[in-house]
């Protein structure tokens, strides 16, 4: 779809290609920053698959608890391939979400200073009484 799109930009036909003076990454801008404010779609595709990835992880609810029994194994995903259109392109991301997510505190009661953001606790780093924060 993306070069189809990309093709009639520029060529007024999404079967003609034609050369390309602007790159795609100007063009998905927003009006203000010089682009014509397109959604990449393949940058959509991530960014959901991302969103489905994090709720399979983090929902309680039963689809997610069902997903998670089939695909997830000792924290890891599953090897062998699974027949499901979705989760091809989800799987993908699971490693995104593992390396780069964190849950601070207990999910619910966040604190700026005494929770663990980054492996510090920022009032034990620069040594903060409790009048201070």
């Amino acid at each position: 779809m993306e070069k189809w799109i990309k093709n009639f930009i520029w060529s007024g036909d999404v079967t003609k290609r034609k050369l390309i003076i602007v790159a795609w990454k100007k063009i998905c801008t927003g009006y203000d920053e010089g682009g014509l404010g397109l959604k990449s779609l393949i940058c959509m595709n991530e960014a959901t698959n991302l969103k489905m990835c994090w709720n399979i992880l983090q929902s309680d609810e039963q689809w997610a608890n069902i997903i998670r029994f089939r695909v997830i194994r000792d924290d890891k995903c599953i090897k062998h391939h699974l027949s499901s259109s979705i989760w091809s392109g989800v799987k993908s991301e699971f490693q995104i979400i593992k390396d780069n997510c964190w849950l601070v505190g207990d999910g619910k009661h966040i604190s700026f200073w005494s929770n663990s953001w980054c492996g510090q606790i920022l009032v034990q780093t620069y040594n903060l009484s409790d009048q201070m924060i």
